[in-house]
């Protein structure tokens, strides 16, 4: 199948080379990069940071992870993890599949003292509710922001008018926001709404399915659950 990816260009070809192991052929169109907000973040002291998406630890600068890395880090999804233990914190619990997940596993000794949440400007305030309503103390520090792209490549344009995309990932609600604003713009809204949209989530799938397109709801909001909901195509 081809396949429409429209994560930011980093996260993009690893789904395309995730794509091409399962024969699929990956149609790459981010419609929002990740830019540092390069926000100042407080000395703390915190007792855990936490980071729900791994950008927010790509685009850390040396100087603050070196400062902040011996505080236990918990997080979402393995790469976040991953990208944590490559800036040099040292404690990296074992990751989380999705908020929900983080926030059940919550262990009470983690709740000893203020908590940093290193944060995207666009999110949902799942976590930050969560925490809230347990009466923990917290800091947001938002350090990057997912910029809209300002039009769609050529490359989708053209697979999109010759109606050859066989289906594509959603993986955030703002995502399709996004992309359905970009389609149009091109003049090109039909002929995406024709394309089956596998989505990670009824949040993110809800602004295609109010158009009136097939979407296809993963079981578990993960990248695992994503792919397997594309074989049901």
């Amino acid at each position: 199948m081809r396949v429409l990816v429209t994560r930011p260009e980093r996260d993009a070809k690893i789904t395309a080379a995730r794509l091409a192991a399962l024969g699929h052929v990956a149609i790459i169109a981010p419609v929002t990069q990740i830019e540092p907000s390069n926000a100042a973040i407080a000395s703390g002291p915190f007792s855990a940071v936490i980071a729900t998406s791994s950008h927010a630890m790509e685009v850390l600068d040396s100087a603050t992870a070196f400062r902040l890395r011996t505080i236990p880090v918990f997080c979402v999804g393995a790469r976040t993890a991953e990208q944590a233990r490559a800036r040099g914190f040292q404690t990296v619990h074992p990751a989380a599949p999705d908020v929900k997940a983080l926030v059940a596993s919550w262990a009470p000794e983690s709740s000893a003292g203020k908590i940093l949440y290193l944060a995207g400007r666009h999110r949902k305030p799942l976590f930050e509710d969560e925490l809230g309503a347990r009466g923990l103390s917290f800091e947001i520090a938002v350090v990057y922001t997912a910029v809209a792209a300002p039009k769609l490549p050529d490359t989708a344009i053209d697979a999109l008018r010759a109606g050859v995309i066989d289906a594509a990932l959603g993986f955030s609600r703002r995502g399709a926001e996004i992309l359905i604003e970009l389609t149009r713009d091109a003049g090109l809204l039909d002929h995406l709404i024709a394309v089956p949209q596998i989505c990670i989530s009824a949040d993110a799938a809800r602004p295609l399915a109010s158009l009136g397109a097939r979407v296809l709801v993963a079981t578990e909001p993960t990248a695992a659950g994503l792919f397997a909901a594309l074989d049901s195509v």
